[in-house]
């Protein structure tokens, strides 16, 4: 082999070497989410069918958004 295809060939290694580690954690996460998010739609209470329902659930979104933001931009501050 040349050089050049040696160099490629370690570089291909190293990729699928990173591969094989990192998809155990990303199967995990990938798994993990359907719990995550539902616990999150459950803490946001029932979902009513009426106008002030739907506003309601909708302030709650709005609110934890804009909480998450805020803290993001203030570390990102600091």
């Amino acid at each position: 082999m040349t050089t050049r295809r040696l160099c490629l060939f370690w570089k291909l290694t190293q990729r699928v070497q990173h591969i094989k580690t990192a998809l155990p954690k990303l199967k995990s996460h990938i798994n993990s989410s359907p719990v995550v998010v539902a616990k999150e739609h459950a803490s946001y209470g029932e979902i009513t069918e009426s106008k002030a329902g739907q506003g309601a659930l909708l302030l709650k979104i709005l609110s934890k958004f804009s909480e998450v933001y805020l803290k993001n931009r203030l570390e990102e501050m600091i």
